[in-house]
């Protein structure tokens, strides 16, 4: 519709030969009326215009379209745009680029998530995560007024299930092995994620500036608020050591990528037979970091901060890590307004 009330108002949509949009508002809907019928003929005689404003590109109408526009909003300077990608494709690959917009409804997003269930057999995290993307698309629809309503778009129940980490034993062969394969940087990186919690990525992003005064200073990055963690006698002897190696470049894992550490990564899973354990990562650091955390009896909130989780429920999933001592809990019964007989 190309008129629409807007509160007490009347805002007109007039489309050019070429796509752009021109936009007025008008008090009553006659005055609309005839300035629509008056810009059309002016397009279609070659005439000037009847005070018409330009109001930008014309409004994305196929799912390809709206995923671009969506992009350049949220998502240019995205540093998990490679995943955002993925799951973007993922929606494109299921509805085709080329799906109208108002042909994504309810029904459509049903048969999506039964495809990603059913059919690629994801879990319910995965599920989520491309859900979280097509629902983005489709607010920012909403929001721009290019669809009447956003489809409904129920997420899947994502339950608790055990945290992999690295073990002392686990942490102490890792390292030996990429000591063994001549790659001692990359140990001392894998120790550093681990007394740190840091993602891969934020430990290759970070400047010496953010290593300072006995702290690892970590800014935005993939959704996580900023920052601090103190650093381990450990981590401080790595960047001492790093220092010597790197100063001279801008941060102290500059000299790497995600490309050669996951490389270098390989190596050591070769090496150790780990081929077959799909969490045998370097994400799986952080985990450990969180979880050596929990078995030392630290506070979950202590550590959401830590770790920048956004909400504690991520934190929670370790909680089942910390030390209990319910006999001690339970004796606390045993005092309370004296014996009873």
């Amino acid at each position: 519709m190309s008129i629409r009330q807007r509160g007490n108002s009347w805002q007109v949509d007039v489309y050019s030969p070429t796509g752009s949009r021109y936009r007025r508002q008008f008090t009553e809907r006659d005055a609309a009326e005839t300035w629509e019928l008056k810009t059309k003929l002016a397009f279609t005689e070659g005439n000037p215009l009847p005070d018409a404003k330009f109001a930008g590109p014309p409004p994305p109408t196929t799912l390809e379209e709206l995923i671009a526009r969506t992009a350049q909003k949220y998502w240019k300077d995205a540093k998990s745009w490679d995943t955002i990608k993925c799951n973007l494709n993922t929606l494109t690959s299921f509805f085709g680029k080329d799906r109208k917009l108002e042909d994504i409804d309810n029904d459509a997003v049903e048969m999506f998530t039964v495809h990603l269930e059913d059919e690629k057999r994801y879990p319910p995290s995965t599920i989520n995560r491309k859900l979280a993307v097509l629902s983005r698309v489709l607010v920012y629809a909403e929001r721009r007024g290019w669809i009447a309503n956003k489809p409904a778009i129920d997420r899947k129940k994502e339950e608790y299930s055990r945290v992999r980490f690295y073990s002392l034993d686990e942490r102490n062969e890792i390292e030996s092995a990429f000591r063994d394969l001549d790659l001692p940087e990359y140990a001392n990186l894998f120790l550093f994620l681990c007394d740190t919690g840091l993602r891969l990525g934020e430990a290759l992003d970070l400047r010496w500036v953010d290593c300072d005064n006995g702290r690892v200073t970590i800014w935005q990055h993939k959704g996580s608020k900023p920052g601090a963690v103190p650093t381990t006698k450990r981590v401080d002897s790595i960047l001492a050591q790093r220092t010597l190696e790197c100063g001279n470049l801008e941060g102290p894992w500059a000299d790497m990528t995600k490309h050669t550490a996951r490389y270098a990564w390989s190596k050591v899973r070769s090496k150790l037979g780990k081929g077959d354990d799909s969490s045998f990562v370097w994400h799986t650091c952080r985990h450990t970091f969180c979880s050596r955390l929990v078995q030392a009896g630290v506070p979950l909130k202590s550590i959401q901060d830590l770790a920048r989780h956004q909400a504690v429920e991520t934190t929670i999933r370790y909680s089942h890590l910390a030390p209990k001592d319910y006999e001690s809990a339970i004796a606390t019964l045993e005092d309370e307004g004296g014996s009873e007989e």
